[in-house]
C-alpha cells in the first residue's frame, strides 16, 4: 500500500474523466474530492483545505482561469500546487494560466504515470519550501533550522523502486557561487532521483556547506578545471544513473520539470534536449539581442547540419548515460550546450525536444556574458561543421540494440503494453 496520504482536490466537470483521476489517485494512496464547477471548486478549497489542486479550465459557473487567480489572493493560498489539466493547449492559455496563478499544466489526454510523478514532485517541492520559509535565505537560517531535522528531508522511493524496473537517475547541478539559489533549487528536485550530483567550480561563498544543509544527501565534487562544460562533463563521467539530467543552479531551469524529460528518455528518445520556443514553452531571461543570436543560430544549423532544433542555446538536457561516449564531449565553457546539440545530431541519436519554461536567476550575478560566449559559440559550431565536411556526411549511426538504455526502454515498453 502507498504511503502517500495527502489531500487532492479534483475539479473536473467530465464525471467520467474525474471519476477516472479519482481511481488513478486513490491507487496511488492519496485522498481525494470532486468538484464539478468553479464555486464548488472555492467552497472545497476553503472547507476541505487540500494539498494540491487538479483544474480544469473549462467548467461551469468560474472558469479555472477565475478560480485559480481567487485562490491566489487568499491569505491560506501560499503554497498549494495547482495543475491545470486542460484540452486548451495554445501559449496563450498556458501563458494566461500561469499568470493566474498555477504551478503546472498538462494536456489532455495525459500518461497517468506522467500526472503522478508531476502531483508527488509539486507536493514534495511545497513540504521542502514549507521548511524553507523566511524572510530571507542565509546559512545562519540553514544551521539553526534545518540541523537535526532529517524527518523534513526524508525522501520518497528512488524511481526504479516507485515504478519498478525502471531506470536509476542522476542530476547533475554545477556550480560557481550559488549559495542563495540553492536552497530553492534543490528541494524543487523531486525526491525519486536516485543521485543529485553538484559539481562546484571552487565557490568562494558558502554553495558548498548550504548544498548539504539543504540536502544531506547531495553528492558534492570539485571540478578540475574551469567552466561549465569542464564542470558538467566532470559530473558526466562520475554520474552512477542510467539517466543523466543536467540543470542550472540559479533557478533558471525549473527541477519539477524533470519527469518531462525522463518520460521523453522513456518513451523512446537517446537525447531529450529543453527548448524555450516550442507550445508550452517560454522564458522571462532572455533579452531581445539574445533571443535574435539563437534565432540565427538555429537556422545556421538547420542549414549545415540538418535536424529541426528550435532552441540551440539552452542548459536544460537529459540523456541516457550510455550515450554520452558518442558526444565525444571536450568544450569547457558555455558553448558546451551547442557541442552537445550538433554532437547529438552528428552521432545519429534519436532526439526529442522537451518543452520548458526558463526564468530569471534568483540571486547573484550571470556568469554568461552575450558577446564573449556568443563569440564560442559561433566557434564551436565552425568547427563542428569543419569537422563535418573533413569527415564527409557521416551516415546515421545504428544504436546498438544491447545497450542498456537501448535494453531498458525496451523492457519499458513491453511493461506499459501488458
Amino acid at each position: 500500500m502507498s504511503k502517500y496520504s495527502e489531500k487532492v482536490l479534483i475539479v473536473e466537470d467530465d464525471q467520467e474523466l474525474a471519476g477516472l483521476l479519482e481511481i488513478i489517485l486513490g491507487k496511488a494512496g492519496y485522498k481525494t474530492k470532486k468538484a464539478d464547477n468553479g464555486k464548488d471548486a472555492l467552497r472545497s478549497y476553503r472547507e476541505w483545505m487540500p494539498d494540491l489542486i487538479l483544474l480544469d479550465v473549462m467548467i461551469p459557473e468560474m472558469d479555472g482561469f477565475e478560480v485559480c487567480k481567487t485562490i491566489r489572493n487568499e491569505p491560506s493560498n501560499s503554497y498549494v500546487p495547482i495543475i491545470m489539466v486542460t484540452t486548451m493547449n495554445s501559449y496563450l492559455n498556458k501563458e494566461k494560466g500561469f499568470n493566474s496563478g498555477a504551478d503546472d499544466y498538462v494536456t489532455k489526454p495525459f500518461k497517468n504515470e506522467e500526472l503522478l510523478l508531476r502531483v508527488r514532485s509539486h507536493l514534495t517541492r511545497v513540504q521542502k519550501l514549507l521548511a524553507l520559509t523566511r524572510p530571507k535565505l542565509t546559512t545562519g537560517y540553514l544551521q539553526s533550522n534545518m540541523i537535526g531535522s532529517a524527518p523534513q528531508y526524508k525522501d520518497d522511493p528512488p524511481l526504479h523502486k516507485l515504478i519498478p524496473g525502471n531506470p536509476t537517475v542522476s542530476v547533475i547541478v554545477p556550480t560557481l557561487n550559488e549559495a542563495d539559489c540553492l536552497p530553492y533549487v534543490l528541494p524543487r528536485i523531486p525526491t525519486w532521483v536516485d543521485e543529485v550530483l553538484l559539481v562546484d567550480g571552487r565557490s568562494d561563498d558558502d554553495t558548498v556547506e548550504v548544498a548539504r544543509q539543504v540536502m544531506p544527501s547531495i553528492r558534492i565534487v570539485t571540478q578540475k578545471g574551469k567552466g561549465k562544460g569542464d564542470a558538467l562533463r566532470y559530473g558526466f563521467d562520475l554520474a552512477q544513473g542510467d539517466i543523466v539530467v543536467a540543470i542550472d543552479a540559479d533557478g533558471s531551469t525549473d527541477p519539477t520539470e524533470i519527469p518531462a524529460f525522463v518520460g521523453a528518455l522513456l518513451s523512446g528518445a537517446d537525447y531529450a534536449k529543453g527548448t524555450r520556443f516550442l507550445q508550452g514553452a517560454g522564458t522571462t531571461d532572455m533579452p531581445l539581442h539574445r533571443r535574435l543570436g539563437n534565432k540565427i543560430f538555429v537556422i545556421i544549423v538547420r542549414i549545415l547540419f540538418g535536424g529541426a532544433y528550435s532552441d540551440l542555446l539552452y542548459g536544460y538536457n537529459a540523456m541516457w548515460k550510455s550515450v554520452i561516449p558518442s558526444l565525444e564531449l571536450d568544450a569547457d565553457g558555455f558553448e558546451i550546450e551547442t557541442q552537445m546539440n550538433l554532437r547529438a545530431l552528428k552521432a545519429g541519436l534519436k532526439i526529442t525536444e522537451v518543452a520548458s519554461f526558463e526564468a530569471e536567476r534568483i540571486a547573484g550575478q550571470a556568469k554568461l556574458v552575450a558577446i564573449p560566449d556568443g563569440l564560442r559559440v559561433l566557434k564551436q559550431l565552425l568547427d563542428e561543421y569543419y569537422q563535418k565536411l573533413k569527415r564527409g556526411r557521416p551516415s546515421i549511426r545504428l544504436i546498438s540494440r544491447n545497450r542498456p538504455s537501448v535494453r531498458i526502454k525496451e523492457e519499458a515498453a513491453d511493461r506499459l503494453d501488458h
